[in-house]
This record gives structure tokens, sequence and C-alpha cells, in this order.
């Protein structure tokens, strides 16, 4: 993990600093680390440095499935939500396949913060059950 950043944090993908949003996720225990769309943005994504990568759908010219795409080929295994307007434009089959949380935007930021917090607890769950599978002495049976 990068030294840098911390356990708690969220990287937020968005043109503009939602306080709101982001005073939400501080008082679930989560840090919001706000950067704007880029390539740099992208760039600096690294495996296991964010619990989660939270993607605002601002309508503009922007391809989020390509922004998804991105994240996925810098940290396969990181929670990705995108926060859009109404239905998502790209097939749901597609957004389960690339494991993305599809949240409507006009959501309330505790609803927001709420869903955010359920991701991450689960991924966390998820790397704990993966890990005790993994491990030699589980799952064995005494006198066998």
């Amino acid at each position: 993990m990068n030294d840098s950043v911390r356990s708690d944090a969220v990287l937020v993908i968005a043109d503009e600093k939602d306080q709101e949003l982001v005073d939400v996720l501080f008082e679930g225990g989560l840090t919001a680390v706000i950067r704007r769309p880029s390539v740099s943005t992208i760039a600096r994504i690294h495996p296991g440095e964010y619990l989660a990568v939270l993607v605002l759908d601002e309508g503009q010219d922007r391809d989020v499935l390509e922004w998804v795409l991105n994240i996925r080929d810098r940290d396969e295994a990181v929670p990705v939500l995108v926060l859009g307007a109404g239905e998502p434009l790209v097939c749901p089959s597609l957004l389960e396949r690339l494991h993305v949380h599809w949240l409507d935007r006009s959501m309330a930021p505790e609803a927001l913060a709420r869903h955010v917090l359920r991701v991450v607890e689960g991924k966390a769950q998820s790397e704990t059950e993966l890990s005790e599978a993994a491990s030699p002495e589980t799952g064995r049976r005494s006198g066998r």
C-alpha cells in the first residue's frame, strides 16, 4: 500500500468539491480524497491504495465506462461506485461483471455514504473470507 494515502481513503473523481458528501463520508469514518477527472488522476491509483473509488458522472462529454475500465486497469479489486443521473446508459450486466455499483445522483448524501460504507465493509469481509480460505488450516476436518 502507498504510505502517502491513509487506509480509510475513498477517491472521489469529480469536477467540483461536494462538501456535503465529504462531510458525510468523514462522519462515517472515511476520508474523501477529491481529484479532478484526468489521466494523471487515474495514473495515481495503485492497488490497495483506496478503499473505494467514487466517480461522479456529471453528464459532460465523458465516457464513464472508459473511466471504470481505466480504474480497473490500475486496481482490479477496488470497489468502484458511479454516481450518475437516473438509470445507467451502460448495460447493467456489464456493470455487474466489472463490479461497479451505480448510484442515482439524486440520492441523499447520507444514503450515499451509507452505501459506500456497506460496499467498503463488504470488500473487507470478502478479503477476510478469501484469506481464511487460502489458509492451510481452514476447511480441514479433524480425524481425516
